[in-house]
């Protein structure tokens, strides 16, 4: 436990036994339990918390292991998404990042969106169960194609993108880390 936690739990327990001798002056049995009860579930308090926002460390901006690429993974609802926030303009200096377009779109009506602030990730939503993000989709402005996509965290906090073809073994992973 958290040393802010156990400062939390004694400066709440003497709270409680302060209030529990007036209202339990006779019975210390009843001031005992009360107190018992209430430290188990403060000190069990953090677990949950972690447990139940483990869905939402998809969250904030994400760099390529590549290093040519930024995402921001946001909530809308309960769908998480992604957009462009900086990309590499190394292999076309005459034509900058921030005046790049979605060129490749198929659908022409597209075509003139910025690449900056592009939505590229959508329709993720968390599967606790597997502990992932399933049933989303990926674009890849670079070929102007979407695919299936589903996403999971490594044990070191890796953000692994798998952009595929129906079936996830057709597919291709991007790796990310915070930033």
């Amino acid at each position: 436990m958290h040393k802010s936690s156990l400062t939390t739990v004694i400066l709440i327990d003497r709270l409680i036994h302060s209030a529990t001798l007036s209202i339990f002056s006779r019975s210390h049995y009843a001031s005992f339990t009360l107190r018992f009860l209430t430290i188990i579930v403060l000190a069990l308090m953090p677990y949950v918390v972690t447990a139940q926002s483990y869905h939402e460390k998809i969250l904030g901006k994400w760099k390529s292991n590549d290093n040519n690429l930024i995402v921001e993974v946001y909530k809308m609802g309960k769908e998480f998404r992604g957009k462009i926030i900086w990309f590499s303009d190394n292999d076309d200096k005459s034509q900058p990042m921030l005046v790049r377009l979605d060129s490749k779109n198929p659908d022409i009506h597209l075509r003139n969106r910025k690449l900056i602030g592009l939505e590229v990730l959508k329709g993720l939503y968390f599967n606790e169960k597997y502990n992932e993000w399933q049933n989303g989709l990926i674009y890849d402005a670079s070929k102007g194609k979407n695919w299936n996509a589903k996403a999971w965290l490594t044990k070191e906090g890796i953000l692994n993108v798998r952009g595929f073809w129906h079936v996830d073994w057709l597919g291709q992973n991007l790796s990310f880390r915070r930033i």
